[in-house]
């Protein structure tokens, strides 16, 4: 009996695939969720409804260095914000400082790009000084975005006029029609919707450039300090060793 309890402990560690299946196996990495808003040309949604852009591969590459692969999930920034809190996504690479996620996420100092918000308006319309030219007039906006701490709080002012919308070109069409004579973006999905329009000649004033971190959820697991030691020091020696995709974030 003894010599049969031997065979049979011998051939489960050493017959091959005896024991991959079992629980507990770490052959497969975890899941990362990574949190994305429509942001194109760094991320949107392609024909086929998977997420793509520059940011995808980017994201792919770090975490697959870190040991994670990982789930893409393109949302309103709202629902992104509450899925954070909630811990259903781990990871959104985005600008710092939003109030709403400061008690549910820690934020890198590893810049992963720039985003450039500029004020666009048409030629025959004077450059302005923000914000006060455009005080008591119509100003563009997107709805959905962050604009950052500054920008945010000149926004707030009563004395902007704000219009909304949801699309790029829909917004690029309201300042062609003189809804407004002015429309604030983010210069990367602006350049990206123009590029639709090469009729269309408008003019702009840089506002504010924003660095784009990575920003961990706490109560997601994996998550908090941890995780977001792991991913940038990932980031850190893809870019050492020159194996980062081009991020494209004017």
């Amino acid at each position: 009996m003894r010599k049969l309890v031997t065979a049979v402990l011998l051939y489960a560690f050493l017959w091959p695939g005896a024991h991959a299946d079992k629980p507990g196996d770490t052959s497969t990495p975890p899941t990362l969720v990574v949190g994305l808003i429509d942001f194109p040309p760094l991320s949107s949604y392609d024909a086929d409804g998977q997420a793509e852009g520059t940011l995808v591969p980017l994201m792919q590459a770090v975490a697959r260095e870190a040991g994670y692969q990982t789930e893409f999930r393109i949302m309103p920034l709202a629902r992104l914000v509450q899925s954070m809190q909630e811990g259903s996504v781990h990871v959104w690479p985005g600008i710092p400082g939003r109030l709403d996620l400061n008690a549910h996420s820690v934020t890198g100092t590893q810049p992963l790009g720039q985003l450039r918000i500029n004020l666009y308006h048409r030629p025959d319309t004077p450059t302005p000084r923000w914000p006060e030219s455009l005080f008591d007039q119509d100003l563009i906006v997107l709805t959905g975005y962050d604009y950052g701490a500054q920008l945010s709080a000149d926004l707030s002012n009563s004395r902007l006029r704000l219009q909304r919308t949801h699309h790029h070109s829909a917004a690029i069409g309201m300042l062609l029609r003189g809804r407004a004579n002015y429309l604030l973006n983010y210069q990367a999905p602006m350049d990206d919707a123009l590029l639709q329009r090469p009729d269309v000649q408008l003019r702009h004033l840089p506002l504010v450039r924003l660095p784009l971190l990575l920003v961990v959820s706490t109560t997601a697991r994996p998550g908090g300090e941890g995780l977001l030691q792991d991913l940038e020091q990932a980031y850190i020696e893809l870019h050492e060793r020159n194996l980062l995709p081009a991020l494209k974030s004017p």
